[in-house]
């Protein structure tokens, strides 16, 4: 098992080109706070990658050069269900693919695509791993808007999606809120939703929930504060 999250990325990024994916999910939203300065307090070991798949056999490749480095894929026991998930020993890599495209199957399975993340894909920052790899992340924007059609995703645990938003907004105003597109808005606007549930703010601290409210505001200049954060 890697000792950082991040070690695991250099890894991926030795096998697979960085111009090849991008980094979404909680060690995403990690990044984007180190770069703000931001606290993070939902911890993650998972790397969950979107493999940018332009031709035929991308996919394919990506989960090769992953089992390359003894990752094995996770079948779930539904037949049905998407395949994604790489597994080696406590180490996973989450494999998906952006939305917007033709089906692509691994194993027999259709891969998991991920929403919003065909948008991401086409603006991207760079990100410096502490090794000095750098890697793709969605900017700002693509990032929030991630969350927001996560929030409308089913799955698990879907209130980490709002408490990762939180910490995305957090560094929106430790940054500068960015201008999102027709699109995007109508993510943020969905995950904004999900910010009136207590649990979503959970995990932040009192710095984190001031710079997110501010950045909330200036988003959306009606939105009514939740009476839990109004009395706190």
């Amino acid at each position: 098992m890697t000792s950082d999250p991040f070690d695991l990325l250099d890894e991926v990024a030795s096998v697979l080109p960085p111009a090849h994916w991008m980094l979404v999910g909680g060690l995403m939203v990690h990044a984007h706070a180190t770069l703000a300065g931001v606290e993070n307090n939902r911890p993650t070991i998972d790397a969950d990658i979107v493999v940018e798949v332009m031709t035929s056999g991308s996919y394919q490749a990506a989960a090769r050069a992953i089992q390359q480095l003894g990752f094995e894929p996770h079948d779930p026991v539904n037949p049905d269900a998407p395949s994604y998930r790489f597994d080696r020993e406590a180490d996973r890599i989450d494999l998906m693919i952006q939305d917007r495209r033709r089906a692509v199957r691994f194993q027999r399975r259709t891969v998991l695509q991920v929403p919003a993340s065909d948008s991401a894909l086409k603006n991207t920052n760079i990100f410096v791993l502490p090794s000095g790899s750098a890697i793709r992340i969605p900017t700002l924007a693509g990032a929030l808007a991630l969350k927001g059609a996560a929030c409308a995703t089913a799955s698990p645990n879907p209130i980490r999606h709002a408490q990762d938003g939180i910490v995305l907004l957090a560094c929106a105003d430790a940054l500068g809120v960015p201008t999102f597109s027709k699109s995007q808005t109508k993510h943020v606007n969905r995950l904004l939703q999900d910010l009136n549930k207590i649990e979503a703010w959970s995990l932040a601290g009192p710095v984190e929930v001031r710079r997110a409210m501010r950045a909330v505001r200036v988003i959306k200049s009606d939105w009514e504060t939740p009476a839990f954060l109004a009395s706190g």
